[in-house]
């Protein structure tokens, strides 16, 4: 039986995000769906303004969204993503409320060689529910 070579050490070939819009539900709740929808186009377009050129974001399901950070270390992939955060929180997203500020979680992954999509995902999402359990507005690097 041939015994395959341990695969060869390499560097990251980039960071994968998962951001969740804190409390939105509650949000959902108090202005209703129209005003959760209008936050939502708000904060992606603020995510989108801010990401970097050679970046892929977007929706992923309900107020959960993905950043694909091509490149980038895991510190480098933290220093982007706290600059978000720090936007975000700047972000006034419903004219009807404008005293309302938003702010959201992030769990960020970096890819390892040979590494499935699925395994990437999981690690970043593992990170997003660690920093919601540690009081939400938090960014957590996967392990």
């Amino acid at each position: 039986m041939m015994q395959m070579p341990p695969a060869p050490s390499q560097p990251s070939t980039g960071c994968f995000a998962i951001f969740d819009v804190d409390n939105f539900k509650q949000i959902n709740d108090s202005f209703g769906h129209q005003s959760g929808d209008q936050l939502l186009v708000s904060f992606a377009q603020e995510i989108s303004r801010l990401v970097r050129r050679i970046d892929c974001f977007g929706r992923l399901g309900g107020e959960e969204f993905g950043l694909v950070l091509p490149g980038a270390n895991p510190d480098e992939a933290k220093t982007v993503v706290e600059r978000m955060m720090s936007q975000v929180r700047m972000l006034s997203p419903l004219r009807s409320h404008p005293a309302l500020h938003i702010t959201f979680s992030a769990g960020i992954s970096a890819a390892k060689p040979y590494e499935t999509y699925d395994a990437l995902y999981g690690r970043a999402d593992a990170a997003l529910y660690q920093a919601k359990r540690r009081g939400k507005d938090r960014l957590c690097l996967a392990a």
